[in-house]
């Protein structure tokens, strides 16, 4: 009766330590899909054409993202100029997805600034990075 009782207590400890080997394992596969998925973005400039006008931060840090995910960053573009700016524009040499922005054709009074958001959604089809491009913006 005793090695009964002590025969179960070694089957449920060892069908324990399966359970938890089985789950680790598969946590690590999870981790493995999920780096394999994402798309490592170095840090993109940001250039202005315009001499009196300047941008805060001039580089966005993507990090690291998955295809068809979508992330937003922030900048300030300050004119220093003793006149307002031409409507703004931005161009971008990002061939891994979209890259949009708030701020076209605004214009900057002298002086002032303003607050743009970039918003960049990674397509579904895009190949492992790392990847860089870069953002120009005329006003």
């Amino acid at each position: 009766m005793e090695r009964r009782r002590d025969r179960n207590k070694l089957d449920t400890k060892a069908n324990s330590a399966i359970a938890v080997i089985f789950l680790a394992l598969i946590l690590l596969f999870l981790l493995i899909l999920v780096v394999a998925a994402s798309r490592n973005f170095n840090h993109t400039p940001i250039d202005t054409v315009n001499p009196q006008l300047t941008v805060e931060p001039n580089v966005i840090d993507w990090g690291t993202l998955t295809p068809g995910q979508t992330d937003v960053r922030m900048v300030t573009l300050y004119n220093l100029g003793l006149e307002n700016t031409q409507p703004l524009n931005v161009t971008s040499t990002c061939e891994v997805g979209l890259l949009l922005w708030d701020s076209e054709g605004a214009i900057i009074e002298n002086e002032e600034s303003r607050e743009c958001v970039f918003t960049l959604t990674i397509w579904d089809n895009v190949p492992q990075g790392p990847f860089n491009f870069t953002i120009t913006i005329t006003g």
